[in-house]
């Protein structure tokens, strides 16, 4: 049915001279209508802005925000959205402002979104902040941890007396220091806004979000005993946060591990919910788990162990706890030892022997790997240049790398001082890296790497053949040697599906002028294809197993005996 006249009239009214900017969108963001101050303000009339795209209106680092506003309307998720953006006026200034997004329904679908915006003067800006900082965060202007305790306090009263539950998530996103390295603290500051932005966009309207600590958000949930539709939200968070977020022509990527606890089942209290629902983040960041964790009593001695590596990790080696084994890199052709790859070992006082996968991600998280890795190039080189002096004048270190020691500015002046203190040449070491971080490469990453290699430094790429992505780096970056992953080796047979793929990586390697070399050998018969293969070098317990500095040496001795015999 046709609008009344005066109803028609009283709208273009209200459009023509409401102060606030007004416009409307159709379901794919395109202008469709645009009131008088709105056309002032972007220098554009109605006719001229209808069919454009809305989020050119935005800030290039706000516009997902506004994108996922529009999706949740359109979907019918919530039904009003109000939050706060920067709109691009004429001159080209970015002016704040306070937006209500609220769907048009036409029988019960939404065909049209209207935005109604209020500027943010500075005096409302200064008077909010003034008024919140207490209580709320000063770079997200989210509730602090003051606010979330106080918040879940009487969430756990409302909720105990109507006897529903309770959730609590916690949130930790994982390099985001990377970016304030790479280009400062208040790039560091704006990215921890962005993902503030695009958690709080994934959440339901009835969600509390707050900034419990710098990397961690917490997050409450009233009525949420369904562990599926959780997961279901973490994953979404999860998606959320993992998507680029670009700054200027850089683009950087993060992830992050979810912790859950719930009322009753995981405590009764603030301090009891929140801690475990730190035991649960924990157990989500290991590297063995999935990024989302709910807690559970199995994981208090785990996590009672974890807290324990973690306190005692800074001691390890002062007390002489860390050692390294080495396990040999022979020519498949000849049997000639040419490097050796160092393994780092943990021996605790109370927990025994610790594998790497254990103890390395809490050394990244703590930050220990930045010393554990210079204590372990100085040890190797070392011990490396010690065996050349001894006869051995071919053999080489290859140590492994982690991504937070390539992150790290300190990470080319330990290798040098490895390299001077023990003496050993720069060509004789290789650092071995996983294949995830070249993937995940930044031109940070690539700047060391190049001043290494100027140096005469080497690169391995570990692991070589699990990831999932392009190849371009192995002719970008200066790489020397790929190193297969066992897991094309175990079943290696002329008829196995490894064949074709393990023949492939030769092929490419030596076409582009890489030493190739196989890990894992474990039988007589893998020796003898990957040798027809024309594999360069190759390693496993076949060939022996890591040994400790002095046996190291004995087998040495051995196998020089033995081939001169």
């Amino acid at each position: 049915m046709e609008q009344p006249i005066w109803t028609k009239k009283y709208f273009q009214a209200i459009k023509d001279h409401h102060e606030d900017l007004i416009f409307a969108i159709d379901i794919n963001g395109r202008i469709t209508m645009m009131n008088s101050a709105c056309s002032k303000v972007l220098g554009k009339s109605e006719d001229e802005a209808a069919g454009i795209s809305c989020l050119s209106f935005f800030l290039d680092s706000q516009q997902e925000e506004v994108r996922s506003a529009i999706e949740r309307i359109t979907e019918g998720t919530v039904k009003k959205i109000k939050m706060e953006a920067e709109i691009i006026t004429e001159s080209g200034e970015a002016r704040g402002y306070r937006l209500q997004v609220i769907p048009v329904d036409l029988n019960e679908s939404c065909r049209e979104i209207l935005f109604i915006g209020r500027i943010l003067t500075e005096q409302h800006l200064s008077e909010e902040k003034i008024k919140k900082y207490p209580l709320y965060d000063e770079k997200t202007m989210l509730p602090n941890r003051k606010s979330i305790e106080n918040e879940l306090f009487n969430r756990i009263k409302r909720v105990s007396d109507s006897h529903e539950s309770l959730a609590v998530l916690l949130i930790q996103i994982r390099r985001l220091q990377m970016i304030s390295d790479a280009l400062g603290h208040p790039a560091g500051d704006w990215a921890i806004i962005q993902m503030a932005k695009r958690i709080e966009a994934s959440l339901p309207d009835q969600a509390f979000i707050g900034r419990f600590s710098r990397n961690k958000f917490a997050i409450l949930m009233d009525g949420s005993e369904d562990y599926t539709e959780l997961e279901k939200l973490g994953n979404h968070i999860i998606m959320a946060i993992e998507k680029p977020l670009r700054f200027g022509k850089q683009e950087f990527n993060f992830s992050a591990a979810i912790g859950i606890s719930n009322y009753p089942h995981d405590g009764a209290d603030t301090k009891d919910l929140l801690n475990n629902a730190g035991i649960a983040l924990g157990y989500a960041r290991a590297g063995t788990h999935d990024n989302i964790a709910f807690h559970g009593n199995e994981m208090n001695l785990e996590m009672e162990k974890r807290a324990d590596l973690e306190r005692s990790l800074r001691n390890g080696i002062e007390n002489n706890e860390f050692f390294l084994v080495y396990q040999p890199i022979i020519q498949s052709a000849t049997g000639e030892i040419r490097a050796c790859e160092a393994l780092l070992r943990w021996e605790h006082p109370k927990w025994g022997l610790i594998p790497p996968l254990e103890f390395i991600p809490i050394a990244e998280e703590t930050g220990m790997i930045h010393s554990l890795g210079k204590w372990i190039l100085k040890t190797a080189c070392k011990q490396v240049k010690k065996w050349q002096e001894a006869g051995y004048k071919h053999m080489s270190a290859s140590v492994n790398v982690s991504a937070y020691q390539l992150d790290s500015a300190r990470f080319i002046k330990n290798v040098k001082e490895a390299l001077e203190q023990s003496g050993l040449k720069a060509e004789c070491l290789y650092l071995e890296l996983t294949e995830s971080i070249m993937i995940d490469q930044s031109s940070k990453t690539i700047e060391m790497m190049c001043e290494l290699e100027r140096m005469g430094v080497k690169f391995s790429i570990d692991d070589f053949g699990t990831g999932y992505s392009s190849l371009g780096y192995l002719k970008q970056l200066p790489i020397h040697t790929l190193k297969i992953d066992r897991s094309f080796i175990r079943n290696l047979s002329h008829h196995s599906p490894d064949f074709p793929i393990v023949h492939a990586i030769l092929t490419m390697g030596h076409g582009l002028g890489l030493r190739v070399v196989a890990e894992g050998i474990e039988t007589n018969h893998q020796l003898a294809m990957l040798t027809s293969l024309g594999c360069d070098f190759v390693q496993g317990h076949f060939i022996e197993k890591p040994l400790e500095a002095r046996r190291f040496t004995c087998w040495l001795e051995k196998k020089h005996n033995a081939s001169n015999a």
